[in-house]
């Protein structure tokens, strides 16, 4: 008998922004937040995807990495 997922996701991505030309990551956030023009261009950095995850109920999942 199949079990219905408990958690499921179809075609996730992490990103994170890529900033160039910044001085400072705060800085760039204070302008980002202030709107306040800035000149570093913010591109996004594909980290991880497309990822499916199906967990069904009483599995156990664990995620190892470095972070």
């Amino acid at each position: 008998m199949s079990q219905t997922p408990f958690i499921y996701a179809q075609n996730c991505y992490l990103s994170f922004p890529e900033l160039t030309n910044s001085k400072s990551l705060k800085k760039r956030l204070l302008r980002t937040f202030s709107f306040q023009s800035d000149r570093a261009v913010a591109k996004d950095q594909h980290l991880l995807g497309p990822l499916n995850v199906e967990i069904k109920s009483g599995e156990k999942v664990a995620i190892l990495g470095q972070n």
